[in-house]
């Protein structure tokens, strides 16, 4: 291949680069500027924006190298300069917003778990508030049997103090029906 078969195949690859963005452009353009812009947040207005001022200032300089103008000291250069800066800045504010959200998302998943976190904490001190009420209401029933004579004598007093104890040592562990009748059981057996 010779010097101008490259050039040839130079010339032909521009051309359908320069197709491509012609069709590109022209799906841009086919909406009104003010249409476009109506639709997006204000990050993608940002993006759309500085793309618009990217494509126009890298047609600009395309242009200039096609016509042999020297592009080093030109304008367009510090302009292209320009818009990369902002480019940078909305990949460091987007990167920047992605970590603020997984922030809030950290701060509202602990939020979730203290508030389930503090409504176990309260069904389990209801269930204790339960069992001490019912503790002190078949304490009181039984007090009430000792003195109107309805009991045996000393050793259902001693059975009933018996089962105030194991009550109370089970309702701060957490078991307190198996050890209270664990130790109903090995009260009547000392009995026998």
């Amino acid at each position: 291949m010779d010097i101008l078969d490259n050039l040839k195949l130079y010339v032909d690859n521009l051309d359908a680069n320069i197709d491509n963005v012609q069709t590109i452009l022209e799906e841009i353009f086919s909406k009104s500027y003010q249409e476009q812009l109506s639709k997006l947040d204000n990050m993608n207005r940002a993006k759309f924006n500085i793309m618009m001022a990217y494509v126009i200032d890298t047609l600009l300089y395309v242009y200039l190298k096609t016509n042999g103008v020297p592009t080093k000291d030109h304008p367009i250069m510090k302009e292209l300069d320009r818009v990369k800066k902002y480019f940078i800045k909305i990949q460091k504010l987007e990167k920047n917003d992605t970590k603020a959200k997984f922030k809030l998302d950290k701060d509202a998943a602990g939020r979730m778990i203290k508030n389930a976190l503090n409504s176990e904490q309260k069904v389990k001190e209801e269930e204790i508030k339960k069992s001490v009420e019912n503790l002190l209401n078949s304490v009181s029933e039984e007090v009430e049997k000792i003195k109107n004579g309805k009991g045996e004598g000393e050793g259902e007093k001693e059975e009933v103090a018996e089962k105030i104890v194991s009550s109370s040592k089970t309702k701060t562990k957490g078991k307190r029906k198996a050890n209270s009748d664990s130790n109903a059981t090995k009260t009547k057996k000392s009995k026998k």
